[in-house]
């Protein structure tokens, strides 16, 4: 992998494994830096989804100047946090009625299907223009959009998710659950397979996720089975777990 991929694949990947990120717009009447905690989706190919209100007033914001930053927080379990990594993402936020979003958002925060549907609320993409990604003390690399968003064809994992989530939840369940307590450390229980992508695959189990970063990407959505059945074996075979977190964790 080269150095550029291997950027982009970080970057890409704190995205897709973050459930929350720090909006900032600016406030709609006074154009003053204005940051909210917002739940955090994205796309098949990476890009930012929003669930927000029209009463919010960084939605308020958007609507007179759709210029946002996104940032995602890589490092809260680390007792140095600033040696961590995090990605700012740069963009404009546009209201968005792909059902296919929609659900994906809803996929990732079951809670907020509770308000979804009030008529205030709607889902927003954010189009990627460009990102700052931080992995600690001196490691800054600016990324553009054809370096951050997966550019292959995502058109074929969205018209496939539903089905290959199916056949992941019920043929290989033991495997999802077993992936999870033992390379990733996480509690035992109903580990499911939530959202999948190029990169990778979303766990949850409660209120609790993970996700499974693949080594390599995946070229169309039948790989993604192979590869967690591979993962399973790896996990099975392999006599010291510390190699596959650091395969897998991404």
């Amino acid at each position: 992998m080269n150095i550029k991929r291997s950027l982009s694949v970080t970057a890409r990947n704190l995205i897709r494994k973050s459930m929350t990120a720090a909006l900032s717009t600016h406030l709609h009447e006074e154009s003053w830096p204005y940051g909210s905690l917002v739940l955090a989706a994205c796309t098949h190919n990476s890009t930012p989804l929003l669930l927000m209100s029209d009463l919010a007033e960084h939605t308020k914001s958007i609507i007179s100047d759709n210029r946002v930053s996104l940032m995602y927080d890589g490092t809260r379990e680390l007792t140095n946090p600033l040696s961590g990594p995090r990605v700012t993402v740069l963009g404009r936020a546009f209201r968005d009625f792909t059902p296919s979003n929609r659900l994906r958002f809803l996929a990732r925060h079951p809670t907020a299907s509770k308000y979804a549907d009030f008529g205030d609320f709607g889902i927003y993409r954010v189009a990627v223009e460009r990102a700052h990604l931080v992995l600690g003390f001196g490691e800054i690399h600016w990324l553009d959009e054809k370096n951050l968003i997966w550019q292959g064809h995502a058109e074929q994992f969205v018209s496939s998710e539903e089905s290959l989530l199916l056949v992941l939840n019920s043929k290989h369940k033991n495997k999802l659950e077993l992936i999870a307590e033992k390379v990733f450390g996480e509690c035992s229980g109903a580990w499911h397979a939530i959202g999948s992508d190029p990169d990778g695959l979303d766990l949850k189990y409660g209120s609790r996720t993970t996700r499974i970063n693949f080594s390599k990407p995946a070229t169309n959505p039948r790989e993604i089975e192979s590869k967690i059945v591979e993962i399973y074996s790896e996990t099975l075979a392999s006599p010291s777990l510390s190699n596959l977190v650091k395969k897998y964790e991404g």
